[in-house]
Order: C-alpha cells, then sequence, then structure tokens
C-alpha cells in the first residue's frame, strides 16, 4: 500500500512538472516579461492590398517595430489573428530585447521610398500608430498606391518617375527592364496628395512624359488606377539636360 502511495504521489509530481513546463516561455528570447499588443487597423483588415477593393489585412508573416518611453525598440511577430475583428495579437520576436513600460509607439514598414524596386505584386503599405499608455494599437495606412497599367508593343520599361505637386519625385526601377508587349501593371507605393507628371524611361533610355494639369489624385489605403492607351506612350530619346 505504501509503495502504491509512494508511486502515485511520484505521477502527481510529474504530472505537475509537465503543466508547469507547458506554462513557461522558453525560446531564447525575453517574451515572458516584455509586454503583449494587440493590434487592429483602422477602417480596414489587411497589410496587402486587395486589388478589387484597396483595403488592407493582417497576414501571419507581419512584423511592427514597437518603441517603449525610453525610446527602446523591438520587433513583434503576430502569435494568432482574429479572423471575425482582423485583430492581431502580437509578441517580442526571438532575439530581441524585452521593453519597458510605455507610452508606446509603433509602425509598420516603411515610409514610400523615393527610389522603389519593381515587383509583380502590389505589396504592403506603410502603418503608423498613435502614442497610446494602453497594450492596443489602432494602425492607420499612411500611403497609398499608383497602379500603372501599361501596354505599348515593342517597349520595355526601365524605370518610371512619379513627381508630385510639391516636386518631390519616387522613382520606381524595373531591373530587368519589364517588357509591355502585352498588358503589365506597375505598382507605385505614395503618399496621399497630388502627382503631376510620370516619366516612363524604356531599356533604349528613351522617355514618355505625361503630364496632367489637374494632377492625380491619392489616397491612403486606396489604388488609384492610371491605365494608359498605347497609342499616347509615345516614347522619344531623351533631352540633354545642357540644351534645355
Amino acid at each position: 500500500m505504501k509503495k502504491t502511495m509512494i508511486l502515485a504521489a511520484f505521477a502527481a509530481l510529474v504530472s505537475l512538472a509537465s503543466c508547469q513546463k507547458e506554462d513557461v516561455i522558453d525560446n531564447g528570447t525575453e517574451k515572458s516579461t516584455s509586454p503583449v499588443f494587440t493590434a487592429s487597423i483602422a477602417g480596414s483588415t489587411k497589410t496587402t492590398v486587395d486589388l478589387y477593393d484597396g483595403k488592407v489585412a493582417w497576414e501571419a508573416d507581419d512584423e511592427i517595430t514597437i518603441t517603449d518611453a525610453s525610446s527602446a525598440s523591438a520587433l513583434y511577430e503576430i502569435e494568432s489573428i482574429d479572423e471575425a475583428t482582423g485583430k492581431a495579437t502580437f509578441v517580442i520576436k526571438d532575439g530581441e530585447t524585452a521593453l519597458g513600460s510605455g507610452p508606446y509607439t509603433a509602425t509598420y514598414g516603411t515610409g514610400p521610398a523615393t527610389a522603389q524596386t519593381y515587383s509583380a505584386t502590389a505589396g504592403k503599405l506603410y502603418m503608423t500608430a498613435p502614442s497610446t499608455s494602453s497594450k492596443s494599437f489602432t494602425f492607420t495606412v499612411q500611403c497609398g498606391l499608383m497602379k500603372l497599367n501599361l501596354t505599348k508593343t515593342g517597349e520595355s520599361v526601365k524605370s518610371i518617375a512619379v513627381t508630385s505637386s510639391s516636386d518631390v519625385t519616387y522613382t520606381l526601377t524595373c531591373d530587368p527592364a519589364q517588357s509591355i508587349a502585352t498588358a503589365k501593371d506597375f505598382f507605385i507605393a505614395l503618399p496621399d496628395g497630388s502627382y503631376k507628371k510620370i516619366v516612363i524611361t524604356d531599356s533604349n533610355s528613351k522617355v514618355c512624359t505625361l503630364n496632367s494639369a489637374s494632377g492625380v489624385t491619392i489616397a491612403a489605403n486606396h489604388i488609384k488606377p492610371v491605365p494608359f492607351d498605347g497609342s499616347k506612350l509615345n516614347f522619344a530619346p531623351a533631352v540633354p539636360a545642357d540644351v534645355l
């Protein structure tokens, strides 16, 4: 009887140790001490652009950067996503240093770069969240996409430069050059605002300049389709700067 009781007690201890082990997060990071955050996106539920409705939603591989009151920052990754609400739970990424107390700020991605690289897909959009003392963020998308649909038999696009009404130019580079013998989409991430000029350069360094007196308006969290009739894409040798 005594032996049976000892075995039962041993089994209970093993069971307790097993339960305690499952409750401890120990993967080489400070996840057990760093705060856990939730985050939603204002007016939408995606971080990648939906080509049909222009909205955005969290994806499983998304990461955000969170900064605490001491200005220390850490990368956070998604642990889970609530499909009903679109809200994601973020935990500190392996190898990052635990954050201190708030208030906290957060960003997703980087702002639209003036130098961008061609991608066949629309890509992800830059977002920010206001400072908060809570563990919950509400992100707002800070840019939109210009979607250029180009067709011109015999031409390949090397770069596309889009200039804003305030004279800031965002250039998309294609390496290798992208053929537009059949229709092709080009996506350029831009801050919301008005854009007055688009300069398309082909693989032979000829250019096609498209001006808009009224400007093409880009709104945050939306795609602005800008289609062009191939007959209007007239490429010509660039005029040397010293001739202008």
